[in-house]
Formats: C-alpha cells, sequence, structure tokens
C-alpha cells in the first residue's frame, strides 16, 4: 500500500513570500510515511530554514487527495464535451441538441450562436450544465478515479 505525504514549504524572502510548492512522497505503510514525515521536516526545518505549514502537511492515502487520476478525469470530461461540441458544427445543431438536452429555446439560441471559442465554451457553464457528469457517465464514459480506486478501504 502507498500513502502520500504533501509537504507544503514557505520560502520567506525581505517579507514576500514565493509560491508554496506540493510535492508528494509515496512509501508503503503508515508508519514508515510519519516517520518519512518527520524525517523531511526536520531536513527543512534545519538545514534549509523553511518553515513547514504542519497544518496542509498530512499522510494518507494516494486516492483519498486530489491525484493524478482526478486531474486527468476532468481533462477527459472537457475533452468528451469538446468533441460533442465540435460535432456540432452549425449554430442550427447547437440549438437543436441544447433543446435535446433541457435547454429553454431562448437559452438554446444564445448558448448556440456564442462567439467564444470551443475550449472556451467547453469550461464555461454553457456545456458543463448541459452535458453533465451524469449524462457522460449514461453515455458510456468510464472514470479512471472509478476504475482506480478500490470500493472499500480498510485502514
Amino acid at each position: 500500500m502507498r500513502r502520500e505525504s504533501h509537504v507544503r514549504i514557505c520560502e520567506g524572502l525581505r517579507g514576500q513570500f514565493l509560491r508554496p510548492t506540493r510535492r508528494s512522497i509515496y512509501v508503503k505503510s503508515k508508519r514508515a510515511g510519519d516517520r518519512v514525515m518527520e524525517s523531511i521536516s526536520k531536513y527543512i526545518e534545519k538545514e534549509l530554514k523553511l518553515k513547514v505549514n504542519v497544518e496542509k502537511s498530512i499522510v494518507t492515502r494516494p486516492w483519498r487527495t486530489r491525484s493524478i487520476f482526478s486531474t486527468l478525469d476532468e481533462w477527459m470530461r472537457s475533452r468528451v464535451r469538446l468533441c460533442y461540441w465540435n460535432q456540432w458544427k452549425r449554430v442550427k445543431t447547437r440549438v437543436r441538441e441544447l433543446k435535446k438536452l433541457g435547454v429553454t429555446s431562448n437559452q438554446a439560441y444564445q448558448w448556440g450562436n456564442t462567439r467564444k471559442g470551443p475550449w472556451r465554451t467547453v469550461n464555461s457553464p454553457i456545456l458543463k450544465r448541459t452535458l453533465t457528469t451524469a449524462f457522460l457517465k449514461k453515455e458510456g464514459l468510464l472514470y479512471l478515479t472509478d476504475i482506480i480506486a478500490p470500493k472499500t478501504v480498510n485502514v
């Protein structure tokens, strides 16, 4: 089993704070995670003379935090929405399809006639409200988080 330690580092420079960084460290057990967290925190504070934010530093399972899989899932859903939007090439088709998805006629005409580019439209409420995650699941889209993360977790 892998555990994940997050270490957030803030480096002060004349009263200004540089952007905090986030690092993940994977180990086999919770005990090893606690041990590594303690030694890394000690190293950062003693050797690098930086302050570790203990409140934000955690030892947890990777799928309980925002992982690469959830980030990929979000990107994948956006990409599928983009494919739908590009498939509906004409305004008339976009309006018709938005109406099929339950948008009112007036709203469908406004959204279908948008001047925004395809990627911006995908990341706007226009498609997030109509091509919802439930709709995409019904269409057969599989999510990485459903496949990878186990259903029951014994800690």
